[in-house]
């Protein structure tokens, strides 16, 4: 399984759809930018532990020494 998943709001495309009568192009997804690929919240949230973990142990460590 990828760690990357289909971004929601362009649905993969990259790019949103035009609003309004005067936009004709597409716009690029800023949430994404542009890729149409997002990580996958499983794996935002293993790098979020995993970060604090490692937080937790340099400071532990330097009350330590």
């Amino acid at each position: 399984m990828s760690p990357f998943g289909r971004c929601r709001r362009c649905t993969g495309t990259g790019l949103l759809a035009p609003t309004g009568r005067l936009r004709r192009r597409p716009k690029p997804c800023r949430r994404c930018q542009a890729t149409g690929r997002r990580l996958r919240i499983g794996r935002r949230l293993h790098h979020h532990t995993t970060a604090t973990r490692a937080t937790a142990r340099r400071i532990r460590d330097d009350a330590h020494h």
